[in-house]
């Protein structure tokens, strides 16, 4: 018979019956001192002895350490590329295969195969889930979580998640650099995930009038080789484009061309 210690009288309850070697107790707190002894009853097969044996072993008392992790979470992530921001979902593991969940830990590396640091320790609570945008430069990279029991046992990764930029460059094909302070500049549109550019723009004999690194560009009009303004025209350029991606700088290239006019624009033909 197995007897464990009663914590309210501090005397010993009965709690099984076994005829193996070995009885396991479940149900335990992590941390609290449990004590156990055991009675024992047998016999010898010679007559003449008592009849039956009856021993008891020694208290022994421990404490019960929980070396078992939770499983990992199921993670999932929706992009919001116009606001710059990843949303992370993640379920609760304590629904399926383990009941001391207490806190998830969120993974990132911005570029594929780098370096993984811990961006966030979140308590489990509802709705499980976290908004990430690095610092609001890229929603580029990837994402891992993992789920901590009541003792600190971490869980084995959950399935990687990467999410890539998604980079917009786009160019007028008109302006007006009359001073009017109306369409002055040859500038792009609004734009996301561009690092850098390298410009340069052309007139129809393929003499270069302005060249730039800076992506807002700013043309004026001016050639930049004489100083003068430039005489109204097609001018066509190639720009190459250094945007942020998962995988690091990536480097596109775009051409087209310009309409420069350096009266107003009539749009009703008189």
């Amino acid at each position: 018979m197995v007897f464990k210690q009663n914590p309210s009288t501090l005397g010993y309850d009965s709690i099984a019956t076994t005829t193996i070697a070995y009885f396991l107790d479940t149900g335990l707190v992590n941390g609290r001192d449990y004590c156990y002894l055991v009675k024992s009853k047998g016999k010898y097969p010679t007559s003449g002895l008592i009849n039956p044996i009856i021993n008891f072993s020694q208290e022994i008392c421990a404490q019960p350490i929980d070396n078992v992790p939770p499983c990992a979470p199921d993670l999932s992530i929706a992009v919001q590329c116009d606001s710059v921001n990843n949303i992370l979902s993640w379920n609760d593991p304590n629904e399926s295969c383990s009941d001391d969940v207490l806190q998830f830990r969120v993974y990132y590396t911005p570029v594929l195969n780098g370096s993984y640091t811990i961006i966030a320790t979140l308590g489990n609570l509802p709705p499980n889930q976290m908004d990430h945008n690095n610092n609001g430069i890229s929603i580029a990279g990837c994402y891992y979580i993992t789920a901590l029991d009541s003792v600190g046992n971490e869980s084995i990764s959950s399935d990687t998640v990467c999410v890539d930029n998604c980079p917009t460059y786009d160019l007028p094909n008109v302006f007006t650099p009359n001073g009017d302070g109306n369409n002055d500049f040859f500038r792009p549109f609004p734009y996301k995930y561009v690092e850098g550019i390298e410009m340069q723009i052309f007139n129809r004999w393929g003499a270069l009038v302005f060249e730039t690194n800076d992506p807002q560009i700013l043309w004026n009009g001016t050639n930049q080789q004489s100083g003068q303004p430039s005489s109204d025209g097609v001018y066509y350029y190639v720009c190459k484009i250094k945007e942020t991606r998962l995988e690091g700088t990536v480097e596109r290239t775009i051409t087209g061309f310009v309409q420069l006019y350096n009266s107003p624009i009539n749009i009703n033909g008189n």
